[in-house]
């Protein structure tokens, strides 16, 4: 039999079988977190897929990587994947959730503040310009050639009002903010790897700051701010409110304490269970 790829044999089987089976016993839990718009089996099959593709994730708690995986749901957010609404991060054996900046659009584009909203790179070669007057007006033209170095990153957003706002910041604004940010975050390979994407959140998220915001993208916001000890306050309107952090109350639910124990010990649970009603039918 032809051995499992490399990048499968980060952690042994039990280990992978467990957070398997943590993902499987919170799907009713997950349901609730999740927005009616977003698919319970998606999510798990795509927290799955990033955690098998990753032998760091591999290695970390699958307790800590369970409740990354509930926070992004919480946060109607896919936990990896391709379309990078947010990201697992390990580092010293636990994980942690960090907001992309396709997920900051695609909160921002959910609340109907925005009639639109977007960032960008500019790069050595784009013809940019800009002007206040004193309302922005901004002209980028990507060269399309082979784009140099990142120059600058910008972030603009037309409102439900019909305001317009803008954002820009020299590569190096960016790198100062980065510097500041934790070493498993500055130094990870996403900075490494995919400067220009990092950046964008970074302008977008300074954007945001002051402009109106839904309470499921200020949770998000505010999320992404504890992780980088950022004390930030986020502005909030929204007419119907969601509970800020529902991810505790809900691991309660599958008798988690805050640290969570491992998928052994809820497996025993469950199995004590099945044996006290032997007539109840696993749904």
């Amino acid at each position: 039999m032809a051995s499992a790829p490399a990048r499968y044999q980060g952690a042994p089987p039990t280990q992978k079988r467990e957070f398997v089976d943590l993902l499987e016993l919170a799907r009713d839990q997950i349901v609730q977190l999740l927005p009616a718009h977003v698919s319970v089996d998606r999510v798990i099959r795509v927290a799955r897929s990033a955690y098998l593709a990753d032998a760091k994730l591999q290695n970390c708690n699958p307790a800590s990587l369970l409740r990354a995986v509930m926070s992004a749901c919480e946060l109607g957010l896919e936990p990896g994947g391709a379309r990078k609404q947010c990201y697992l991060v390990p580092f010293k054996g636990e994980v942690t959730l960090i907001l992309g900046y396709a997920g900051c659009l695609e909160l921002a584009r959910r609340s109907n503040q925005y009639k639109s909203i977007e960032t960008r790179v500019v790069y050595e070669g784009d013809d940019f310009d800009l002007e206040y007057t004193p309302e922005p007006v901004f002209r980028h033209k990507p060269s399309f050639d082979q784009p140099g170095a990142e120059k600058l990153v910008y972030a603009y957003a037309r409102l439900s009002t019909g305001e317009m706002a803008f954002e820009v910041m020299t590569r190096g604004e960016v790198e100062g903010i980065r510097r500041r940010l934790p070493e498993f975050q500055s130094n990870s390979p996403a900075w490494k790897n995919f400067w220009g994407e990092m950046a964008r959140k970074v302008v977008l998220k300074r954007l945001l700051k002051r402009l109106p915001n839904s309470i499921e993208l200020a949770n998000a916001l505010e999320h992404d701010n504890a992780v980088e000890a950022v004390p930030e306050k986020v502005e909030v309107q929204a007419v119907a409110r969601r509970p800020i952090d529902r991810t505790d109350e809900l691991a309660d639910r599958l008798a988690l304490p805050a640290d969570l124990p491992t998928a052994e010990e809820l497996l025993a649970d469950q199995a004590e269970e099945q044996v006290e009603d032997p007539q109840g039918e696993r749904e």
